[in-house]
């Protein structure tokens, strides 16, 4: 049973999720739907995603959604696109959502940015930031577009 969904951001291959194909709400009790402030009108703008936004809900940067769970700011993809640091029995986890799209390209040179990042120079500086930070440190990443098993 899934109680909360939280988003990195608003784009629709991290939010169709949310709803069926015919439009329904995904779960079987409405879980509550947590996304960073600046995203919420893009999310409502979404007007199929409906359902699924009753118990919608903000969090903004540096706030801890769950016990373990906070939000890091990693703007540039998406005005809120947001990564969450998961800390839990000594175990450090950084799911950053979409700041590597291209495994291949942007790991060997962190400044290439996509097509698809709304400000691409402040994508380029979260990216930087965050494998600065993961490189230093003994945290595993989750992304989105990296490949199979997506954890590292």
């Amino acid at each position: 049973k899934i109680g909360a969904v939280a988003l990195t951001h608003s784009h629709v291959d991290h939010v169709n999720g949310l709803v069926t194909p015919v439009g329904a709400i995904a779960f079987t009790k409405p879980a509550s739907i947590l996304i960073h402030s600046n995203e919420v009108e893009l999310l409502r703008a979404e007007k199929r995603l409906a359902p699924a936004l009753q118990s919608l809900s903000a969090f903004q940067d540096g706030d801890e959604i769950w016990p373990g769970v906070k939000v890091v700011a990693a703007y540039g993809h998406e005005v809120g696109h947001c990564a969450f640091r998961v800390e839990s029995d000594g175990e450090r986890l950084l799911v950053w959502g979409d700041v590597v799209h291209v495994p291949d390209v942007q790991f060997r040179d962190p400044h290439v940015t996509w097509q698809y990042d709304t400000d691409r120079d402040a994508a380029r500086q979260s990216r930087l930031r965050l494998m600065n930070e993961v490189a230093d440190s003994s945290i595993a990443v989750a992304g989105a577009h990296h490949e199979f098993p997506g954890i590292g």
